[in-house]
């Protein structure tokens, strides 16, 4: 297991990266949490060049990445039952807001995709169980946070997270702990 990889720049200093990864809000400030994360990789190099500099930062990075958008998802499928699931299902619009939960995964089978995009509700899509998702909802795609909180609430129920209170630590161990997609 790895040592947390503890931020000594920014908003979230003397925070961990892997804790940021998974959504834990700055040290008396707004959060942003995987947005911030994907930021620090892909971002301004104005704003963050000081993490850009350190080759064992952006290794660090690499991995927890792999990580939360490779992992075999916790919840097998709800129409077969008999896999683990690889999408969600979102319904909603930017303008009302999104409907996701657990009940609402399916594997890579066509019918049981299909079973989840048949449902009776307006803009229905399908998203790949993965980190990177949240990204299209939140910080990154406008004013919709309490989607960004409720996705990646979900990317972690999906992911196995039973820890209760998120330390440095803990966050490291789980997502060191994955098991990886093959």
């Amino acid at each position: 297991m790895s040592d947390p990889f503890i931020l000594r720049c920014g908003k979230y200093k003397g925070t961990s990266l892997e804790e940021v990864a998974l959504g834990k809000g700055c040290p008396g400030g707004k959060s942003e949490g995987y947005y911030y994360f994907n930021q620090l990789a892909t971002g301004e190099a104005k704003y963050f060049g000081w993490f850009w500099n350190s080759m064992s930062a952006r290794r660090r990075w690499n991995e927890v990445h792999t990580r939360l958008n490779n992992f075999v998802s916790a919840k097998n499928c709800v129409t077969c039952g008999q896999v683990p699931a690889t999408v969600i299902s979102v319904a909603g619009s930017g303008r009302y807001g999104y409907s996701v939960g657990s009940c609402y995964v399916a594997c890579d089978k066509e019918d049981c995709q299909r079973s989840l995009t048949r449902m009776p509700s307006c803009g229905t899509m399908l998203l790949p169980i993965g980190f990177d998702t949240i990204l299209q909802f939140g910080w990154s795609a406008g004013d919709r946070k309490y989607d960004e909180k409720k996705i990646t609430k979900l990317m972690l129920e999906l992911a196995g997270w039973t820890q209760g209170r998120m330390t440095a630590q803990n966050a490291t161990d789980f997502i060191d702990s994955r098991t990886l997609k093959a």
